[in-house]
C-alpha cells in the first residue's frame, strides 16, 4: 500500500507526539517507583446500543496501564451485536475488534490518544448477504477525563481515522471521525 505525503505527514505527527510521552516517561522514573502495579492499572470501557430497524447492542472493555503519572498504554476490546429486521429471514451479525492504544495527559482534564483498530465484522449488503472483513485503522485524537468520585472517571473521547478512505464500500465506517464515552475506574 502506497502512502500519500498527507498521510505520511499525519504518521510522522503521531510518532512525534508518542515519542515525547516515553520521553516524559523516563523523566517520570521516580514517581513510578513509588506507585504499585495495582494503582498504576485501570479498567473501564463502555457499552452502547440502538433499536430501529437495526437493533444493536455494543460492548467495549478497556484495561491500562499508567507507565507514568502522564503516559498510559492499554487495550481495548470490542463486541457488537447487530440485528437487521428490514430483511426476511432477519440478518444478525456479530463483530470482534482489539485496539491497543497510548494515552499523554498533555494537563488535566485534557489527554491525546493513539491507536492501532483491528476489526473482524459482518459487511451485510442491500440484497440480504452478509461477507465477512477485516479492517485495521489508525486513529489519532485526544478527549476528557473528569473524575466523578474516588477513582471513577467519565472519558469522552474523539478520535480521527487517519486510514479512511471515502467511498469505501468495505469500511465499518461512514466517517473518518470516531466518537467515544465511558467510565474508567482505578483499581
Amino acid at each position: 500500500m502506497l502512502l500519500s505525503r498527507k498521510m505520511k505527514n499525519r504518521i510522522l505527527l503521531i510518532t512525534c507526539l508518542l515519542f515525547a510521552g516515553i520521553v516524559q516517561a523516563q523523566s517520570d522514573n521516580d514517581i513510578n517507583k513509588r506507585a504499585s502495579f495495582r494503582d498504576r492499572t485501570y479498567v473501564g470501557g463502555g457499552l452502547g446500543a440502538g433499536f430501529g430497524t437495526v437493533n444493536w447492542f455494543q460492548l467495549s472493555p478497556v484495561v491500562g496501564y499508567m507507565i507514568t503519572q502522564d503516559f498510559s498504554a492499554g487495550m481495548g476490546i470490542q463486541y457488537r451485536y447487530a440485528s437487521y429486521k428490514n430483511f426476511t429471514p432477519k440478518i444478525t451479525t456479530s463483530d470482534f475488534g482489539l485496539n491497543p492504544f497510548l494515552r499523554y495527559n498533555i494537563r488535566d482534564p485534557f489527554f491525546i490518544q493513539a491507536e492501532y483498530e483491528y476489526l473482524n465484522y459482518d459487511l451485510v449488503y442491500t440484497d440480504g448477504s452478509k461477507q465477512r472483513e477485516n479492517n485495521s485503522a489508525l486513529l489519532a485524537g485526544g478527549g476528557m477525563s473528569q473524575r466523578i468520585g474516588g477513582k471513577a472517571f467519565f472519558n469522552i473521547t474523539v478520535l480521527y481515522n487517519l486510514t479512511y478512505r471515502a467511498g469505501d464500500i468495505l469500511s465499518p465506517y461512514r466517517s473518518p471521525w470516531v466518537l467515544r464515552a465511558g467510565i474508567s475506574l482505578g483499581l
